[in-house]
């Protein structure tokens, strides 16, 4: 009889290949992608790129070196990969890769951080998107080039509402603006400037106008949940608004003959509402004119709002593919913990759903005869994966990617059981519970339940790694979308606004109790852990009920007035909360009701806080707020501080601090529940 596989472990992270971004070539026969790997003992990670052909068969790498490369994209003629590369010095430049052969060759001179890059379809420019650095973030580049950590300056002078942005951290006036770049001398050229952020160019069919995602009010600090779909001449010049009403309006897409865009977005009644709205699939004229909704019966968002942490994500919202003959879209929904490939005919009528649910699909894209498309695919058991679909040849996507083969095949992966549940009249809530190996029946298991963060996202149908590591140390693991969750439509996921710690509360308690009622978990060991918002509801939880026999509260909430002004966006909170909280007395105690720091002396759960000291999202003084209090009310608690980290820690941060992360969480449910 062969060996049980052992469970994924805390260091199994670094054994995944992160895969991301493909690109289907102009001919539709290959693939290019990138592969970012964590390397532990240098504490950093590095990424490559890869192509495949479109049918399966062997991957090449294509890049190789101590570095990342990233952004790949074709040229129009297929004959070169323009990518993004920090090999010189630790800048990020544009690199151009003949596909017939020969070394890759650095194309411009530039100091800036590269998050977009785009052919012109005549293949004469390539447009950029650049954030040009701060003196500070110079300073951090050049002390992590040397693996040290950066010198903090003696003071700072901010002028700006928004002054500092989860990741970049403090911004000095820098803002993303769009670069066009000669494809033949290199020459760039920046044609887009203000005080806002610009996003997701792409050009026109005729190469002469980029179409890109910007907030162009008067005050785009102070809205800043606006973005537009904007229009700008390819040689600069005047930017013209194409979506004048208030919401976001994100990844435009030209039709095949110019005169229309399509793009996701919503108009909002009320500022703030672009937090929770569904997004839709619209067009509107290049001329000029009122957008057409073609998805107002959904119910869904369009995009990808799943969480996880084993994949690479380039985008949320990614720009809709149009038909060759302009008369079909295709673009992505989040629904019901899927994310799912849809089609609707552009003259209106019903959508179609072309892929099956139970995946997470992310990075659609298309050959130029738009039949073919590739995707990153994911499930519960396997990682992110380069993956193809055909629609007129029917079936089901394929995986044509294999770099996360090994890993599968030597560790137990556990296959988690989806469970609906009914909590309020009428209100059905989706979950999975995941039993760790060699699970025996009348046995009795501890357990974790996990709470996501957002809070308006979803955790689905993908590969995470955490919960695969908590199960595989004998733990039955829960996770649920509670309403305020993405993909179950817009009643569900605004049920919460204003009202923190109501239905969300009801429904993770439901969850409890669901998981009771199974009769294989010992409720006296019943541990719970979140992120962010997550977090919030740890923390709230651990207020308001005694169920809980230990906690890890992550990145989190813990007072929502302190938060309004200390958060890099908190302040354009006031609708999903209830105003300024300085107001009126009502609203400043309606902030405080809120708030799980105003319940701390209910607190009887040993709590592990974990933070990270540039999380400028939540920022680490909610968790000394949190800390503090419990240590006067002499409870059972411990703080770990991860310096230099931002909210993204379990996702993107430095391997040995990501590492640690994991490690801790396990650790404080062995030491108080006994796996």
């Amino acid at each position: 009889m062969p060996a049980a596989r052992p469970p994924l472990s805390a260091e199994d992270i670094f054994s995944i290949a992160f895969v991301g971004d493909p690109r289907l070539s102009p001919d539709g026969k290959h693939i290019a992608y990138s592969v970012k790997r964590g390397k532990l003992e240098e504490n950093k990670y590095v990424s490559h790129l890869y192509v495949v052909g479109s049918g399966g068969g062997e991957t090449r790498q294509l890049t190789f070196g101590d570095h990342n490369d990233m952004l790949p994209r074709w040229s129009p003629d297929g004959r070169t990969l323009a990518f993004v590369s920090n090999r010189h010095d630790k800048k990020d430049q544009v690199y151009l890769l003949p596909m017939d052969g020969g070394e890759s060759r650095r194309h411009t001179d530039l100091d800036g951080a590269i998050s977009a890059l785009e052919w012109s379809p005549d293949g004469k420019k390539i447009v950029i998107v650049m954030r040009q650095l701060s003196e500070e973030q110079k300073e951090r580049r050049d002390a992590e080039k040397n693996g040290e950590l950066p010198k903090r300056r003696a003071f700072q002078v901010h002028t700006n509402i928004h002054y500092k942005e989860d990741g970049l951290g403090f911004l000095f006036d820098m803002h993303a603006h769009l670069y066009v770049v000669d494809a033949v001398s290199g020459e760039s050229r920046q044609i887009t400037d203000g005080d806002t952020e610009d996003m997701q160019p792409v050009f026109s069919p005729d190469s002469k106008t980029i179409a890109f995602a910007s907030n162009r009010l008067d005050e785009p600090q102070r809205n800043l949940d606006n973005v537009d779909i904007c229009l700008v001449s390819v040689d600069g010049g005047p930017v013209k608004r194409l979506t004048p009403k208030y919401g976001p309006n994100m990844a435009p897409s030209f039709s095949p003959d110019g005169k229309l865009i399509a793009f996701a977005g919503t108009v909002c009644e009320n500022k703030g509402e672009a937090f929770w709205r569904d997004l839709d699939l619209w067009v509107v004229p290049v001329a000029g004119g009122d957008a057409k909704n073609l998805t107002p019966d959904l119910d869904r968002t369009v995009g990808d709002l799943s969480i996880a942490d084993a994949h690479e994500v380039a985008n949320s919202y990614e720009p809709p593919i149009w038909s060759a003959d302009g008369k079909h879209i295709t673009f992505s929904i989040s629904d019901s913990g899927s994310v799912i490939a849809c089609r609707v005919p552009v003259e209106g009528g019903k959508m179609e759903r072309i892929t099956p649910p139970g995946r997470e699909i992310t990075g659609i894209t298309t050959d130029q005869r738009r039949g073919r498309y590739a995707f990153i695919m994911s499930d519960h058991t396997h990682p992110g994966e380069v993956a193809v679909f055909d629609p007129t040849e029917g079936g089901t996507p394929k995986w044509i990617t294999q770099h996360n083969r090994e890993l599968l095949e030597t560790r137990w992966i556990g296959t988690p059981e989806e469970v609906w549940f009914t909590t309020d009249p009428g209100v059905n809530i989706q979950g999975w519970i995941m039993k760790p190996p060699a699970f025996e029946s009348g046995k009795r298991y501890p357990a974790i339940l996990e709470i996501h963060g957002g809070p308006h996202m979803q955790y689905g149908n993908t590969f995470f790694h955490e919960l695969q590591y908590l199960a595989g140390k004998g733990y039955v693991v829960m996770w649920t979308n509670p309403r305020g969750s993405q993909g179950y439509g817009e009643a569900h996921t605004g049920s919460i606004v204003k009202n923190w710690g109501g239905p969300d509360y009801v429904d993770v308690m439901a969850a409890a109790d669901y998981l009771i009622e199974q009769g294989y978990i010992d409720p006296a060991r019943f541990g719970v852990t979140g992120g962010s918002y997550g977090g919030y509801m740890t923390n709230w939880l651990v207020g308001h009920t005694d169920r809980f026999k230990a906690a890890v509260t992550q990145r989190s909430v813990v007072n929502l007035y302190s938060f309004f002004g200390s958060c890099d966006f908190g302040y354009d909170f006031e609708y999903e909360f209830f105003g300024f909280p300085w107001e009126n007395e009502e609203i400043a105690l309606q902030y405080l009701r809120m708030s799980p720091l105003h319940y701390v002396k209910n607190v009887k759960t040993p709590l592990l806080i974990l933070h990270s000291t540039e999380d400028h999202r939540c920022p680490i003084s909610q968790a000394e707020e949190l800390y503090t209090a419990l240590k006067v009310l002499r409870r059972e608690v411990e703080f770990v501080r991860f310096e230099g980290e931002s909210h993204g820690l379990s996702r993107g941060g430095r391997p040995q601090n990501r590492l640690e992360r994991l490690k801790r969480i396990g650790g404080w449910f062995d030491r108080y529940m006994g796996s």
